[in-house]
């Protein structure tokens, strides 16, 4: 008998890891995966998930300081639950409760919920977005990710908005806070002053302003005028999330207008290469010579480069990232960006139904990221306005010596 290909029982898997190792495939496998293959997410109910959905990720430990460390990022329970196959959402969602994400409508956000485990409620085309269950977890203070849609249009306006509503009110934190400390001195408890003083030097910090955050609250009523902010202690990562059909269509005027700006906008672009929304269909993404509907000669025209559009400005962060190809230069990719103080563009590779070409359905995904990134498809690349700052190449090419794919 062949020896089980991992050491998890089901009980200490989440359900979405169970749902994707159901797909194992491998033959003589003694592990949960045999026991589980057959089934599909649809198949579980609900009322038998609850108490695991309750418990999912409980256990592990919440290490902000490991939040997006490529060796780490994955020891955290997951922000967003029930969602198998959107691994590049998920991984953005490992910002926790400090993420703000604006999200485009569209076929990323619709596929995965018709499999999601979360039966119950009024099914929307946004993710999570339910009137009686949502796939977004919290942690074990109550809090979780913020997130808005709007229309599929606008989606970049949308995120821009809330970048700079946001900035004035963490300007008009920071007033308050230098005036209360002025006016009110050494009347403040020595443990307020110092973490006030703290967080004016170091609010800027996503991570380090989060953890003073946790500490100033409890203390935060011996300065009433401070408590109306008091959410804006935290530095918000602000993220936009859409697919390629928004960002390189009907959305592509917000998404140069926000870059442009230069204001602090995060953008993640799920490119499947073709409109997945409304069917497979040719698109400005698809390259040339792919074939889908309306070209089923092969499209006559180049994908459209938004990346090269984007670092044109030489002020932008660009990633062109494929999890299943190179999961750390993805992470990276995720927390350089975070970190950048300027806008960031990152185009995930995600490979789509659509392209019908699978044989088993989405469970070889990541095969197919890494033959894309083998055989030179899909580069992987980092273009980090810093570095050039320091004098240093500002572009980093991750692909290895291209081979052959098969």
């Amino acid at each position: 008998m062949s020896q089980p290909c991992n050491k998890f029982s089901v009980a200490e898997l989440s359900v979405e890891e169970q749902a994707v190792l159901a797909f194992c495939g491998k033959v003589g496998c003694t592990c949960i995966n045999s026991n589980l293959r057959g089934y599909k997410v649809g198949d579980f109910k609900h009322g038998h998930l609850a108490p695991l959905l309750q418990q999912m990720g409980y256990k592990l430990p919440n290490d902000a300081g490991k939040r997006m460390l490529w060796r780490g990022v994955n020891d955290r329970p997951p922000n967003l639950e029930c969602n198998g196959e959107v691994f590049y959402v998920d991984l953005g969602f490992q910002f926790g409760k400090r993420l703000i994400v604006a999200n485009a409508t569209g076929l990323f956000v619709r596929r995965p919920l018709d499999r999601c485990i979360l039966q119950s409620g009024q099914r929307d085309a946004s993710t999570g977005m339910r009137v009686r269950a949502s796939m977004h977890r919290v942690e074990e203070s109550g809090k979780g990710t913020a997130w808005g849609n709007s229309l599929f249009e606008d989606n970049a306006e949308y995120g821009l908005g809330q970048v700079i509503h946001v900035r004035q009110r963490r300007r008009q934190l920071r007033d308050r806070v230098e005036a209360a400390l002025a006016r009110a001195g050494k009347s403040l408890s020595v443990a307020l002053r110092s973490l006030l003083e703290q967080w004016l030097e170091f609010g800027e910090d996503s991570v380090i302003s989060e953890r003073l955050s946790d500490e100033i609250l409890p203390l935060l009523e011996e300065i009433a005028e401070l408590i109306r902010l008091k959410d804006m202690f935290t530095k918000p990562s602000m993220w936009m999330f859409g697919g390629d059909g928004w960002a390189n269509d009907i959305g592509y005027g917000g998404i140069d207008h926000a870059i442009a700006s230069g204001n602090n906008v995060k953008i993640v672009v799920l490119d499947t290469e073709v409109y997945s929304n409304t069917g497979g269909q040719s698109s400005k993404s698809t390259p040339m010579g792919a074939v889908a509907k309306f070209a089923q000669a092969g499209r006559d025209q180049r994908k459209k480069d938004l990346g090269a559009m984007a670092m044109a400005y030489q002020h932008v962060y660009v990633a062109s990232v494929a999890i299943g190809a190179n999961y750390k230069q993805c992470v990276e990719a995720f927390a350089e960006a975070e970190k950048y103080d300027g806008p960031a563009l990152l185009m995930c590779y995600a490979p789509c139904i659509e392209h019908r070409f699978f044989k088993t359905g989405l469970s070889a995904m990541s095969l197919d990221q890494r033959d894309a990134v083998e055989c030179g498809y899909w580069p992987l690349y980092r273009f980090n306005p810093k570095l050039a700052k320091a004098g240093d190449n500002p572009f980093i090419l991750a692909a290895r010596t291209l081979g052959f794919c098969g």
